[in-house]
């Protein structure tokens, strides 16, 4: 039997090494899809649930009551949407169409106990579709508000959870359910937050958030430059909020994701 020759040796040996190497960045180029595709998945996952958590309140800030002199968008007495002291932005509406009021006696600060007059209610029961905790607002047409937690509810009072520690609410304001919440990164824990701000509670909403950024625009058409919401927080009318996402998997070789979601609030045009 004849043997190898060193040539033929070599060839083989060579053919051997190339496809050795062809089967490992196969398996290796298949292990990175593996990773790398549940990995993009779920962060184009976690960017919608993003979109449905902010577009759902962004789409509804500034709604205000629907009859009674003090009706028409909320951002008339109080900033609707607007910066939060963290870099993230906080937004009001209100969120029922009965439980709304007038406050006769208006609210004086330090108060606990404010008398309602609603027409969704009997006369005799007019604060009967407030809840217990639940948000109200009240405010009156020269811009003093305060928030509350609403504690319990009597035929024609609220009791509120805490004192108002405002400015005095005047006779002839206004009180309504209202939702005031605001939406925040975590820089450390890379959450998205979103705080309710008349009991301070925070609730993570979304893992793997980077980054958070919200631009407010006093116009709807595209194109109009950017104005300070501080300065101007009554003329907002636009804005567009942009999130970085960051893979869940460092090692699937996902880039972040950066979107922006971009809404005008109908009942900011509302003036």
């Amino acid at each position: 039997m004849r043997g190898f020759s060193l040539v033929e040796l070599l060839v083989s040996m060579a053919l051997m090494v190339t496809i050795g190497a062809t089967l490992l960045r196969l398996m290796t180029s298949a292990s990175v899809i593996a990773r790398a595709q549940p990995a993009a998945a779920d962060v184009q996952q976690r960017a919608r649930a993003a979109l449905v958590a902010l577009g759902r309140d962004l789409a509804r800030a500034g709604a205000g009551l629907d009859g009674g002199p003090l009706s028409g968008t909320l951002a008339q007495y109080v900033p609707a949407i607007g910066p939060s002291p963290e870099g993230g932005i906080a937004i009001w509406y209100v969120s029922s169409r009965d439980a709304q009021g007038e406050l006769p006696s208006g609210a004086g600060g330090g108060t606990t106990e404010v008398v309602i007059r609603s027409t969704a209610c009997p006369v005799a029961q007019s604060a009967c579709a407030f809840s217990p905790s639940t948000n109200v607002l009240l405010f009156d047409a020269a811009g003093c508000s305060a928030i509350a937690r609403v504690d319990h509810v009597t035929d024609m009072t609220l009791q509120l959870r805490t004192p108002i520690a405002a400015c005095a609410i005047r006779p002839g304001g206004a009180a309504a359910q209202v939702e005031a919440r605001t939406f925040y990164v975590d820089p450390i824990a890379h959450q998205l937050i979103r705080r309710d701000e008349a009991t301070g509670i925070d609730l993570p909403l979304l893992d793997g958030v980077d980054s958070m950024r919200a631009e407010y625009f006093d116009a709807v058409s595209e194109g109009a430059p950017a104005i300070d919401p501080v300065l101007d927080a009554r003329n907002v009318r636009r804005v567009r909020v942009t999130l970085r996402l960051i893979p869940s998997d460092t090692r699937a070789g996902v880039p972040s994701f950066v979107f922006a979601l971009d809404v005008a609030p109908p009942n900011l045009s509302l003036r």
